[in-house]
């Protein structure tokens, strides 16, 4: 059937075409309502996977920072009981060495003290004050130091090579 009028188009011919436009607009509305229901329904299943997707991501997430926080604490623990142990062990390793070698001890403090003051400029006070002998003392403890290192790197040299003949034999 078409759906244009012609003349000879009775009466029950045009109620049969709004009839059948009618049924076909129907159809049409209920095939559109069930596609939107899939839809409805293919949405919420998809967002329900999702949120029990983050949902399971998130509970693993949150035991994972757990165990991590936990390690991490212990780790910190260690290390500070491992820096205590260190501190108390490098105390007791100085203490030990001052007493066995109190001298070798107050050199090397005194090299240390003159190099120290050695690097940093006169203060103006200290120029007036002190001046000349200041330059002397500075002077005599660069040979100091500089004798100190000398000795000590030949001392190194003469224990490096006694080592090597001990192992060489």
């Amino acid at each position: 059937m078409s759906v244009s009028a012609t003349p000879d188009t009775t009466a029950d011919d045009d109620k049969d075409l709004l009839a059948e436009v009618k049924e076909r607009g129907v159809q049409a509305i209920e095939d559109a309502a069930d596609a939107a229901a899939d839809v409805r329904d293919t949405v919420a299943s998809t967002a329900a996977s999702v949120f029990d997707t983050a949902r399971s991501s998130l509970d693993e997430l949150g035991a994972s920072v757990g165990d991590t926080s936990r390690r991490a604490r212990r780790r910190a623990h260690t290390a500070m009981d491992d820096g205590r142990a260190a501190t108390s062990q490098a105390g007791r390793s100085i203490a030990q060495l001052v007493e066995e070698y109190p001298i070798m001890v107050g050199v090397f403090g005194l090299v240390g003290g003159f190099a120290l003051g050695a690097a940093f400029p006169p203060t103006r006070t200290e120029s007036r004050m002190i001046g000349d002998w200041s330059d002397q003392v500075v002077r005599r403890g660069e040979r100091v130091v500089r004798d100190t290192v000398h000795n000590a790197e030949r001392g190194l040299d003469a224990a490096r090579r006694s080592v090597e003949d001990e192992l060489g034999r």
